[in-house]
């Protein structure tokens, strides 16, 4: 039995193909380049998940069995109801049928937050608890909540798009959704205006000037009442932390921030970043496709 796994992203698209012990055969890696449209996107995906699959064949010589996407947005029944900022052309895109006829495999698809979080409930900091948030900042925000039962039941997941809670930007003067206000690319974006120097999110943080300082304290200030909301909505055991921005060094600023927000029960809720590696989005979806198929069994 062989996967076929893709995790697309605002930045970049991850392929990879797994056996059914979820151990990687093969991983591929591109840029997503939303700027260039949708038909070039489109010709990406298909161009990796040819490669991945020719390069599987030649060293496994087996075949493959499903075909899981991992991506941002609101998705139903295999169609895109909102895609999130980076993907906008891909709106009521019903990108199931369109792989599913490609491709040939039977198709799943879920939000990235979603898989990350599954990833991390089985495999990762969540392995020990039953109720997991995951919670996924990088070019945009994407959060989901596990409740964890065994292999070949259901996977209960409750997807959320936290990132498009409206919240009211005092220096702005306007509402803006959480995921404009602590997300990688509209950091880097408000950065550029400000000064009209290009930097990425990794020199942002690490910046002296005045500017950084102000929009890295901002990104702190909103990540953490958004957080607060997600925990005072699910009352999660464990938040898992993932995502470009979850590996700057301010999980602790962000956890006492948290702690002034939430009601007192959930105050010593533990924060943590993920621990598995950037591949959260492959092994959840992966992971869903397996239960999958032993739920069927």
């Amino acid at each position: 039995m062989v996967f076929l796994v893709l995790d697309i992203g605002g930045t970049k698209i991850k392929a990879a193909s797994l056996d059914k012990k979820l151990n990687f055969i093969y991983v591929s890696e591109i840029k997503t380049h939303p700027e260039k449209g949708k038909k070039y996107f489109l010709d990406s995906v298909l161009k990796i998940i040819e490669e991945v699959i020719t390069s599987t064949k030649k060293s496994t010589k087996r075949s493959f069995d499903l075909l899981g996407i991992s991506m941002p947005g609101i998705i139903s029944d295999g169609k895109i109801l909102f895609p999130g900022q980076n993907l906008p052309f891909l709106k009521n895109f019903r990108i199931k049928d369109f792989l599913e006829k490609k491709v040939g495999l039977k198709t799943r698809i879920i939000n990235d937050a979603d898989a990350f979080t599954i990833a991390e409930s089985y495999l990762g900091n969540g392995q020990d608890y039953n109720k997991i948030l995951g919670i996924v900042i990088g070019s945009g925000l994407g959060s989901s909540i596990v409740l964890k039962t065994k292999f070949g039941k259901d996977i209960l997941i409750k997807g959320s798009e936290l990132g498009q809670i409206k919240i009211f930007d005092e220096e702005e003067k306007k509402t803006l959704s959480l995921e404009a206000l602590v997300g990688g690319r509209f950091l880097e974006k408000t950065y550029f205006k400000k000064t009209g120097k290009k930097k990425t999110l990794k020199e942002i943080f690490y910046s002296n000037d005045l500017i950084a300082k102000q929009l890295v304290k901002k990104m702190i200030k909103y990540s953490a009442k958004g957080i607060s909301y997600a925990i005072n909505l699910y009352g999660p055991e464990i938040v898992v932390l993932g995502g470009g921005i979850s590996n700057l060094p301010f999980l602790k600023i962000l956890k006492n921030e948290i702690s002034k927000l939430v009601i007192n029960t959930y105050s010593k809720t533990p924060l943590r970043r993920f621990s598995i590696s950037d591949d959260e989005g492959l092994l959840g979806i992966a992971i869903l496709l397996l239960n999958d198929t032993i739920s069927m069994e």
